[in-house]
């Protein structure tokens, strides 16, 4: 029995009391998104470098909350599967030590390897939460990936088991 004289609270005894913040959770089924991405790129047979000179996405981000951010995660998260791709790698020697000793090592992205046109349509399907909202974070990241690998592999007309798929083996 609590300090109230009864065997339990419910929420509208706590909110009786000025100093009492109520939390209500709700679990929702499993929340999930769909998405559609398509790349296109430009292929240097000679040099084995790719550019991608357009993209296509389209996502399913549930309810909107805030569109510049929406639009934002995505463009980013296409930036950065582009990048993985194309340019980033942790590299290490024949005994596994790291041959990179910072970040910009790696191969970090720059407006260059950017695409030179990205076409970016959302739907909003809400989801079973209260808000409606979905996540977008990974959104653009795993599109992207798959997107612009298979698209360098139809360009290059070969199979490829690594990324970053580097110059040097395209050739």
């Amino acid at each position: 029995m609590n300090k109230l004289g009864k065997d339990s609270l419910n929420t509208e005894d706590l909110t009786k009391y000025e100093v009492v913040n109520v939390e209500i959770f709700y679990k929702a089924d499993d929340i999930f998104s769909s998405d559609a991405h398509v790349a296109v790129v430009d292929l240097d047979k000679e040099t084995g470098f790719v550019k991608v000179i357009e993209y296509y996405a389209v996502d399913d981000v549930g309810k909107v909350l805030n569109r510049e951010e929406v639009e934002g995660q995505i463009v980013g998260g296409i930036l950065q599967g582009v990048s993985q791709v194309i340019i980033e790698a942790m590299r290490y020697d024949e005994r596994g030590i790291p041959l990179c000793s910072s970040i910009a090592d790696c191969g970090v992205s720059t407006v260059f390897e950017a695409p030179l046109k990205i076409t970016q349509e959302y739907v909003e399907y809400p989801s079973q939460l209260l808000s409606g909202s979905k996540g977008v974070g990974k959104a653009g990241t795993t599109g992207a990936l798959p997107a612009v690998f298979i698209a360098f592999e139809k360009a290059a007309k070969k199979k490829f088991n690594i990324t970053p798929i580097d110059p040097w083996i395209v050739t």
